[in-house]
């Protein structure tokens, strides 16, 4: 049975950030990019345990994909047979601080 995919109300706020950024900066990618994203994320509900783990969080164990130049960051709940997209994140910016963002 595929797992439960739930999006953070901050990777909610990055996603739409990415779609207001490329509607002004490269309209020609919005549709691509964002598609890259969603399926990439989809994809979680039936293997949520894959993507390399972010050995800069000590706190939790959060996991992270690449889509169309994003890195997905996101986290398995077992407990809960869910996955929780918490930062969506351009590969060229420095690393982020996810300590504030997971829940």
């Amino acid at each position: 049975m595929p797992w439960k995919l739930k999006w953070t109300p901050s990777a909610n706020r990055d996603l739409l950030g990415i779609h207001t950024y490329l509607l002004r900066r490269q309209p020609d990618a919005v549709d691509r990019v964002l598609n890259a994203i969603h399926s990439a994320t989809y994809k979680l509900r039936q293997t949520p345990h894959v993507g390399d783990i972010d050995r800069n969080n000590v706190n939790e164990v959060v996991r992270e994909i690449v889509a169309a130049s994003y890195r997905i960051f996101f986290v398995v709940r077992e407990e809960w047979q869910q996955v929780e997209v918490i930062k969506l994140w351009h590969s060229a910016r420095a690393e982020p601080d996810l300590d504030d963002f997971i829940t």
